[in-house]
């Protein structure tokens, strides 16, 4: 009888932790939470933080929690102190156990950016853009066929076009944003991050002397901000450059 109990012990506690595995889609669909408020992030770290708790093994949760520490960083205006290194932080957790997977590399390398942005130490802040520029790019080489393609391009778009000419990726960052426009055409479920995209895409053309085609793109990039309410930067930079634009 005693051993029949234990057993099933054994067997709730692994069903328990299985339940709460955290895997590749659950840790993607967290990018929604950059729409989310500063307290509903906070909350879904600690939910994340109690399953690491519960469960060691459940190292996706580093993940999750990276991406959800991304989310508290990336606002230009308002990042959170002292985000950015937690993101690095659990990015790494998360290589010592899995390597080569495109997504965490993605995050680590924005993470490093992110750094670098907050960082008032001259040496700190070279070296973090370099560590992302070779993670993005060895992230981007490894993803090629890879579904997460797309995102991780767009994220390095991201990445480049901000950066300063000197270190002469806006080519490639160009190369990324048409990827992704191109990719968006068979593939209208990525609506959301086109607000951005348009946006840098008329930035482009703006820059190439298009301005008929940088126009449209802003509007795109200002009729999905306001259709699916994002509440974007990027869509928001979108409608100031029409006012200044646009016929």
């Amino acid at each position: 009888m005693k051993t029949k109990t234990l057993l099933m012990l054994c067997w709730l506690l692994v069903s328990i932790c299985f339940v709460q595995a955290t895997d590749m889609e659950e840790c993607f669909a967290l990018n929604e939470y950059f729409n989310k408020s500063v307290l509903e992030v906070h909350q879904k770290i600690a939910e994340y933080q109690n399953r690491l708790k519960t469960n060691k093994s459940d190292y996706y949760a580093h993940l999750a929690i990276a991406i959800l520490y991304s989310a508290l960083s990336s606002p230009m205006e308002n990042p959170e102190e002292g985000a950015s290194e937690k993101i690095v932080e659990h990015s790494k957790a998360f290589e010592k156990m899995e390597k080569n997977n495109v997504l965490a590399m993605t995050y680590y390398g924005l993470g490093c950016s992110l750094v670098s942005r907050d960082s008032r130490n001259p040496f700190t802040q070279l070296s973090m853009v370099k560590k992302a520029i070779r993670t993005f790019d060895t992230a981007v080489e490894i993803s090629d066929g890879h579904d997460l393609q797309w995102f991780v391009r767009y994220m390095r778009g991201n990445f480049y076009i901000n950066l300063p000419g000197s270190f002469k990726k806006r080519p490639v960052a160009e190369q990324d944003f048409e990827f992704i426009s191109s990719y968006y055409t068979a593939h209208p479920e990525i609506e959301g991050y086109m607000c951005n995209a348009y946006f840098y895409l008329g930035e482009i053309e703006k820059t190439r002397g298009n301005l008929e085609t940088a126009v449209s793109f802003w509007k795109h990039s200002v009729s999905i901000n306001e259709r699916l309410a994002l509440n974007a930067r990027e869509g928001e930079q979108s409608a100031e450059r029409l006012t200044v634009f646009a016929d």
